[in-house]
């Protein structure tokens, strides 16, 4: 369910509230992402940051 929760979210807090984990680093453990939508996360930031101000 973390897992799935992260994927479709991309939050760690929703993840979190939605399972119920009081630590972070036991949210991060069950929602791991995989590769590539850790790359599409790295490319929604490098856009980002190209915008103009």
């Amino acid at each position: 369910m973390a897992t799935i929760t992260r994927q479709a979210t991309g939050s760690l807090e929703a993840t979190q509230a939605v399972t119920g984990h009081k630590d972070q680093k036991l949210v991060q453990h069950y929602a791991a992402l995989d590769m590539s939508l850790n790359k599409n996360a790295l490319e929604k930031v490098s856009e980002f940051l190209a915008l103009p101000n």
